[in-house]
């Protein structure tokens, strides 16, 4: 059994208005080889990112630049292999075995909610600026 509960990871980014807010999930510079990678704050303008297709195709690629799993708009990594995994519809199961990455709405003591495991972790990225803009629903 999986330490957390789960077999899959779990991390944080808020898409409000035309931007990504990544509350302690944000890579900046650092690459994989970062040893101890530190977990910044930030908001990136969507049309900062990098994309992949055209048109109603377009879709923006969230790079993982780090071995912890912190995201950035731009690849920090030129010189590695890439994986591209694909986003599946919220409420879809991940495999134990997938590439496939899956969406959850909600906040992240819901999501943390749903995966209870030997160690239970919580992560307050609900400012009150945010919950004000996203509105008591989701949270």
């Amino acid at each position: 059994r999986p330490l957390f509960g789960r077999w899959s990871d779990i991390e944080s980014v808020i898409i409000m208005k035309d931007e990504m807010v990544f509350p302690g999930t944000y890579s900046g510079d650092q690459s994989w080889n970062t040893k101890s990678p530190v977990h910044e704050v930030t908001s990136i303008p969507l049309d900062e990112f990098d994309c992949q297709g055209d048109g109603e195709d377009k879709r923006i690629i969230l790079w993982v630049n780090t071995w912890n799993h912190l995201m950035g708009e731009t690849n920090n990594n030129p010189d590695m292999e890439i994986t591209y995994q694909h986003v599946l519809p919220a409420g879809s199961i991940e495999e134990k075995h997938s590439s496939d990455v899956v969406i959850r709405k909600g906040s992240r003591a819901e999501v943390d909610a749903r995966f209870k495991g030997l160690i239970t972790s919580f992560s307050d990225v609900m400012t009150e600026e945010r919950q004000k803009a996203l509105g008591k629903r989701l949270f």
